[in-house]
């Protein structure tokens, strides 16, 4: 299953709790934490390189996933 989920799943990072993060974008539980903390304090993500602004993110990792990610 977790196979599945880090190579086929699309996910909704304006819905996502840090532990799908964790998973689908392959990025550190404090990464994904802050990517939850920053939604909450600044609202959805309207493209995925607004994932980018993210202290902590890869920018490479988002890059790599970009098919992988939606943002409705």
């Amino acid at each position: 299953m977790r196979v599945l989920l880090r190579t086929s799943t699309k996910i909704n990072v304006n819905t996502a709790t840090a532990a799908q993060l964790t998973l689908v974008l392959d990025v550190s539980e404090s990464a994904a934490q802050a990517v939850v903390k920053y939604r909450a304090a600044r609202g959805a993500f309207k493209t995925p390189d607004d994932l980018k602004k993210v202290p902590g993110i890869d920018a490479g990792k988002i890059d790599a996933r970009r098919d992988r990610i939606s943002i409705r």
